[in-house]
């Protein structure tokens, strides 16, 4: 059996239904497996994705004409990890949110992530129904996020 093609998927995503065109999301994690599946499932939900294995390639993604509305972002990898690729990421980027997925966190390190400036923290290992979940309410706030600012400079 055939997998639904993102445009047949679009439709069935009433958060990425809200935006003109489907979000692009960059996916950041140096295990192929994770980035591939993360990727698939993100495709069917609707999303346009895109993929980077390191933080470097992220911070060089980001600096293109690209435009991501979340970056899911893992916290070590090798070259430049996430708390790395940050800084910059927010620089090419300032509005994008960011969420660091990580295998590696607890409670304190997870609120230490945050206060470095991520939107939010996915541990690993992660049902895809949760990712897809936690994808679905950052996109959306993040959609809220820019209706209202547009608003406010009209």
């Amino acid at each position: 059996m055939n997998a639904p093609s993102p445009a047949a998927a679009w439709p069935l995503n009433p958060v990425a239904e809200s935006w003109s065109e489907p979000p692009s999301i960059l996916v950041v994690d140096d295990e192929f497996g994770i980035r591939s599946v993360v990727a698939r499932a993100l495709s069917r939900r609707g999303y346009r994705v895109a993929m980077a294995a390191n933080g470097r390639e992220a911070v060089t993604m980001m600096e293109s004409d690209q435009h991501y509305a979340l970056v899911l972002l893992d916290v070590d990898m090798p070259e430049m990890s996430g708390l790395q690729a940050l800084p910059f990421i927010r620089r090419a980027a300032p509005g994008v949110p960011v969420a660091y997925l990580s295998g590696h966190l607890n409670d304190d390190s997870a609120m230490g992530v945050l206060r470095s400036g991520a939107d939010a923290v996915i541990p690993k290992p992660f049902e895809l129904s949760r990712l897809l979940q936690a994808v679905d309410r950052i996109i959306e706030r993040h959609r809220l996020a820019v209706a209202a600012d547009r608003g406010r400079r009209a």
